[in-house]
């Protein structure tokens, strides 16, 4: 999920394969496509590119998503590494 997150970070669409992780990292700004399906994948290209407004509308979302916090930072990921270790420790 790593490079599907970095995108979002970027304000770049994240097109990804129809995958539980994918939706855990990208909700519902991310483009999923079944990866045995290349007309969905086609379609979701298409939209960005071709379909006025799509894109522009999906990055508008992504900013206002990362600019009310929604997106965890680095920060959160080793406040819950270093949680977890102290559970185990306990």
């Amino acid at each position: 999920g790593l490079p599907a997150t970095e995108a979002l970070w970027l304000g770049v669409p994240a097109i990804c394969a129809r995958a539980p992780i994918f939706k855990e990292v990208c909700g519902d700004l991310g483009l999923y496509f079944d990866p045995d399906d290349q007309t969905e994948l086609a379609e979701i290209i298409n939209n960005l590119s071709q379909v006025e407004g799509f894109r522009e509308n999906l990055v508008a979302r992504i900013r206002e998503a990362k600019e009310n916090g929604q997106f965890r930072k680095w920060s959160d990921v080793a406040d819950d590494l270093v949680s977890a270790v102290e559970t185990v420790r306990k």
